[in-house]
């Protein structure tokens, strides 16, 4: 498996290297695996402004109630 997404990814990084206008195809696929990767864990939040907070949060305090 480890194989695989080498090869995958060295794939793509020669194709970027001898295409630069494939550039922003690859980002937009990128980011779609990433989107459902999310997607599989529930965890994508549709609001960007919640994404922001939480990137600049240093401890996060919980109650179970």
């Amino acid at each position: 498996d480890t194989d695989m997404k080498e090869a995958f990814l060295t794939a793509i990084a020669l194709s970027v290297a001898a295409i630069p206008e494939g550039l922003p195809a690859v980002v937009t696929i990128a980011l779609g695996i990433g989107v459902k990767k999310l997607l599989k864990k529930q965890s994508l939040i549709k609001k960007l402004g919640s994404v922001e907070t939480l990137g600049a949060v240093n401890i996060v305090c919980t109650d179970k109630t």
